[in-house]
């Protein structure tokens, strides 16, 4: 689909609507952060970030002077993450929860025009824990 169209149609959306449909496919999520310019992009308006890390999944939350907006990633099995987002659940195959919640984060930071005033970043497990996130912390 041609940058024009997708800028006219995204044109309206708020971020969550952005957020939602660039997990539509990979093509949609190059375009809308790539192929329709960041200054085309929402402002989130996010004035904190906290970040939770556990051995078996991700929660990302954000707060504006209006709302809170939370999406959790749990690793299951078999390479199944399961993606959680304004009580909607998705089940996304071969990719696991870091990556998929930090790819989130990425494109939630190239919407944010505004100062953060907060960040935080929480992380509890352990390099003995069998989990894609574990692996990333050296032995003690």
């Amino acid at each position: 689909m041609p940058d024009v169209v997708i800028r006219r149609i995204t044109k309206q959306f708020d971020f969550k609507s952005m957020l939602t449909l660039s997990q539509v496919c990979q093509n949609f999520r190059r375009k809308i952060i790539h192929g329709i310019g960041e200054s085309s992009l929402p402002n989130t308006n996010f004035t904190r970030i906290l970040i939770s890390a556990r051995p078996n999944g991700i929660m990302l939350k954000f707060d504006s002077d209006q709302e809170t907006d939370v999406i959790q990633y749990l690793d299951k099995e078999n390479g199944v993450c399961d993606r959680m987002f304004e009580k909607k659940h998705t089940l996304l195959k071969g990719t696991t929860a870091l990556d998929l919640a930090m790819g989130d984060l990425e494109r939630i930071l190239k919407f944010q025009k505004t100062e953060l005033n907060y960040l935080s970043v929480t992380v509890n497990w352990s390099p003995r824990d069998n989990t894609p996130m574990a692996r990333l912390l050296p032995e003690s």
